[in-house]
């Protein structure tokens, strides 16, 4: 009772010819002017949702109040412009009709885009385009080893992380096997500098490794960090394919939805061509 006598007392504030608490069917009436009522029915989903009752009902009065507001202008309007306004008619039609169409895209979209890309899928196109996918922030290839830094066995990682070929990361990731050691990263992934900071809970910025250098180390808590540089590429340079697999995959969708609505499109059209030469 005391959110609607509240409503009640913003609504007849604002306009006294608002009329109150008729229903329509089951939804209660919340304001009326003229011949139009809002509805508690036609309030939007979640409308409330999260709010306490104090901030709910002044939420529905601002409602309210925007409605009144919206309704009273239109009125003015039409008295001002009258009902049968070509243009204005023209264009509340041309309106209706694009709701209508976007509505019924996003529907036959939701119905036929096949959403899956295989990995084949993007490669492909990847390497079609290959020259449009460039890196926005710098990228690296590393190794990187985690180890107490009280061991008194450090100088074996460090000795192996020399050698980056396959065989040379074979060798490391048996010895660390062994000493209790972490091989943290793939030599043959990618990785940004957020990725790694994430990763290794470190405080990196990229320009450890500038100048020709190739190892860094840090130290965490209890660990010690070596990062042994495999490859790196800065910015503006081609993004290789891990790296651009998650704009590939918009692209693919993107150009997959164009196709859709354009055969789409394509078929009323040629129906409705067909239908009158037939006629």
């Amino acid at each position: 009772m005391r959110v609607r006598a509240l409503i009640f007392l913003v609504v007849v504030f604002l306009l006294q010819s608002c009329n109150w608490g008729k229903a329509k069917g089951d939804s209660e009436e919340l304001a009326r002017m003229g011949d139009e009522s809002l509805y508690a029915s036609q309030l939007p989903v979640g409308f409330a949702q999260g709010l306490s009752p104090e901030d709910s009902v002044r939420a529905q009065e601002n409602y309210i109040q925007r409605w009144m507001q919206r309704t009273r202008l239109y009125h003015e309007a039409l008295g001002q412009l009258g009902e049968r306004n070509v243009e204005l008619n023209s264009q509340v039609l041309d309106y209706r009709k694009a709701l209508y169409i976007a509505r019924y895209e996003h529907a036959y979209l939701n119905k036929h885009l096949d959403t899956t890309v295989a990995q084949a899928e993007m490669q492909s196109y990847y390497d079609t385009h290959s020259d449009v996918f460039k890196l926005e922030s710098p990228r690296f290839r590393l190794l990187v080893v985690e180890a107490p830094a009280s061991s008194k066995r450090l100088w074996m990682p460090r000795r192996l992380l020399e050698d980056v070929t396959p065989e040379g990361v074979q060798k490391l990731s048996t010895a660390s096997v062994k000493e209790g050691f972490h091989v943290k990263t793939s030599p043959e992934t990618w990785y940004s500098i957020r990725e790694l900071n994430a990763m290794l809970l470190l405080d990196l910025n990229g320009n450890e490794w500038k100048g020709g250098r190739k190892r860094v180390e840090r130290t965490a808590g209890d660990n010690i960090y070596m990062l042994r540089l495999v490859e790196r590429l800065d910015s503006g340079a081609q993004s290789p394919f891990q790296c651009a697999q998650e704009r590939l995959h918009r692209l693919i969708l993107h150009q997959r939805k164009v196709d859709l609505l354009a055969a789409l499109r394509t078929a009323k059209g040629s129906a409705k061509s067909s239908n009158k030469q037939g006629n």
